[in-house]
């Protein structure tokens, strides 16, 4: 075989594999990209103050403590507690668990 019509082919591969690389690593990308704005979205449903959006609220302790748990607090502690539209204040009276 002729080196000209060798180099041809030579070429012609090296012109098909890089179209490939390029279709592949834009796959590739777009697959990445789609995970990551999945994730995002994900993220932004799980942040406390989407929760809060959504009409719930958030109760810390003075210190910023979020409470969770009736364990979490005492009588005449200061809880703060985030709403929508901002931040409540108050006195805790009593504890009481489950019955």
């Amino acid at each position: 075989m002729r080196p000209e019509r060798m180099l041809g082919q030579v070429g012609a591969r090296i012109k098909l594999n890089r179209l490939r690389m390029v279709r592949a690593c834009a796959g590739s990308m777009e697959r990445m990209r789609s995970r990551v704005t999945g994730n995002a979205r994900h993220l932004m449903l799980l942040n406390p103050l989407a929760v809060v959006e959504r009409g719930y609220s958030l109760t810390r302790t003075a210190s910023g403590k979020l409470v969770r748990s009736t364990a979490d607090v005492v009588p005449g502690a200061e809880l703060v507690t985030q709403v929508r539209d901002g931040m409540i204040m108050s006195d805790v009276r009593m504890c009481r668990e489950k019955e």
